[in-house]
């Protein structure tokens, strides 16, 4: 994706994109320098004439949409196959074939008398009955018999009969015998033989049927979002009708790629390892995208779950997500790092090996135009080192090295407290 900017004409792309500001008063997107320098920081307005493009409302948008894309289709996933299941047709053992997934009738046929059971157990809402988590028994139509295993079951109706270890509940269990309809996957095994993997297992055709609620909560999910896009959409489009009305016969000036910096200064490392504070956002980050994965890989990717089917392509979608986001976060919000710098008689040398960075950000500053160099404590959030030049601008010097740090101060304390006497100023080569 490219984007250009309507004052200066530079052509950002990829997540740069992302980053152009919408000034309110010219009604255009343009790059960070230009809205310091050629809109004046919001024509005497500041902030309140800026608006970050794709962040505010089409951010938290994505963020909920993110959010509720999830349940949305787990729960239409599972409606979708409990219609399947109460419409599916009957299919003859005989005419089973691998790979199908098949609802299939037939006679429990078993040398034991409960094939398949659960047992009591303890919650905070009380005692319930919870199926056994595997189990196998072979049923027959007439037609054929064939085995048939309870390791990937989703959904279990009541038995017919009463399970002898259920004392708190009603906990029922399956026993040869009995008739039972079956939706499975036709598997086979090493010899050839079919294999019934059995996902819904049921003493009626129709149980469990889908509950209408699982449309109330679709509906829920996905309804407010619909409007919320087409107001997102339509008001995108028109911030993009009037951009393009202000760049449309303009050539775009592309970012040169192979500048290199002055042979002629001693340019110093920037080895900049971030903040103990932003050290606390960072870990919070990667802790919540970590709490994130282990969620959805735990509870979504449940073997006897319907929803075991989509969880996984979720799980993937989020990690997927994640390294978008977080690259166009960083552009946004962290900026680009020099990656070294050095000092001349003239002022204070950066150097951005990024050349969109290049771009946005200053790579020199004059010493005569260096009012003060000090450290502000605003708060318990807000501390850090500041550069406020003669003009009233100020510079963010988190960007550098504690190294650095120190010597761009002691460089600029040396100037101001022993100024040069005589002679003509040293210059650069």
């Amino acid at each position: 994706m490219a984007q250009v900017c309507a004052r200066c004409h530079t052509e950002f792309r990829g997540a740069y994109a992302f980053g152009l500001y919408w000034c309110k008063v010219d009604r255009f997107f343009v790059c960070r320098r230009c809205w310091e320098e050629s809109c004046g920081e919001g024509h005497g307005s500041g902030a309140k004439s800026l608006s970050f493009r794709g962040i505010s409302a089409l951010g938290i948008l994505a963020i909920i949409t993110v959010l509720a894309a999830p349940w949305a289709g787990m729960i239409a996933y599972d409606y979708s196959v409990l219609r399947e299941w109460t419409a599916a047709p009957i299919v003859p053992i005989a005419d089973l074939r691998v790979g199908q997934t098949a609802k299939v009738a037939g006679v429990i046929v078993s040398n034991s008398s409960i094939v398949f059971g659960g047992r009591e157990v303890d919650t905070d809402g009380g005692w319930v009955w919870s199926w056994y988590a595997t189990g196998s028994f072979s049923v027959t139509d007439g037609s054929g018999t064939v085995f048939a295993t309870m390791e990937r079951w989703w959904e279990v109706a009541p038995g017919l009969h009463l399970a002898p270890n259920a004392v708190r509940t009603s906990g029922t269990v399956y026993m040869s015998g009995d008739r039972v309809y079956m939706m499975a996957n036709v598997a086979s095994r090493a010899d050839g033989t079919l294999v019934l993997v059995v996902r819904i297992l049921s003493p009626s055709p129709a149980n469990p049927e889908p509950d209408p609620i699982l449309l109330a909560f679709i509906a829920l999910l996905v309804g407010p979002l619909i409007p919320l896009w087409l107001w997102a959409g339509v008001w995108w489009h028109g911030r993009a009708a009037l951009h393009r009305r202000a760049v449309t016969g303009i050539p775009p000036v592309r970012i040169l790629e192979g500048a290199y910096r002055n042979p002629n200064l001693s340019w110093r490392p920037n080895r900049k390892s971030i903040s103990v504070g932003q050290r606390k956002y960072v870990a919070i980050g990667l802790v919540a995208i970590f709490a994130a994965l282990v969620y959805l890989t735990t509870f979504l990717l449940n073997l006897h779950e319907r929803s075991d089917e989509v969880a996984s392509v979720l799980v993937i979608s989020f990690g997927g997500l994640m390294l978008v986001v977080l690259p166009t976060l960083w552009v946004l919000y962290g900026g680009g790092l020099p990656s070294a710098v050095a000092f001349s008689e003239r002022g204070f040398h950066l150097w951005y090996d990024n050349p969109y960075e290049r771009q946005l950000n200053d790579d020199f500053i004059p010493w005569a135009q260096i009012a003060k160099i000090e450290f502000v404590d605003a708060g318990r959030y807000e501390k850090y080192w500041y550069l406020e030049r003669t003009t009233g601008e100020g510079e963010d010097l988190e960007k550098l090295s504690a190294e650095n740090l120190r010597a761009l101060t002691a460089e600029w304390k040396r100037r101001t407290e022993a100024p040069p006497q005589g002679g003509p100023a040293a210059s650069d080569s």
